[in-house]
Formats: structure tokens, sequence, C-alpha cells
């Protein structure tokens, strides 16, 4: 990849982090089943976890 679709998406930072091989797998499946990339389904999944504990505060 040469910088322009990670610009196009406005995505230029790397996260790199150690996984079980069953959460690698879910998430991945996941992804597969909903037409998702990874890095959307982390998103999905973060912006989900703020608005919970917004909700609860």
């Amino acid at each position: 990849m040469d910088g322009r679709s990670a610009r196009a998406t406005g995505r230029t930072k790397q996260l790199a982090t150690r996984v079980t091989q069953e959460f690698h797998d879910d998430l991945r499946v996941y992804a597969a089943k909903h037409r998702l990339k990874l890095v959307e389904v982390l998103e999905l999944g973060h912006e989900a976890l703020k608005s919970r504990k917004k909700d609860s505060s």
C-alpha cells in the first residue's frame, strides 16, 4: 500500500496488539460475516463501549 488509501479513510496510525487465537478467529469471522474490515469492527466496538459508559453515568 502506498499510503493513498490510508489517507482516504483518515486511518493513518498503525495499531498492533497481541490477542488469543480464539479472539482473533472470532473477530475475523464476525468481520467477514458482516462484510466489515477488522478496523471497522474495532471502531464499532469502541463506540458501543463509549455509549454504554455514557448511558450508565
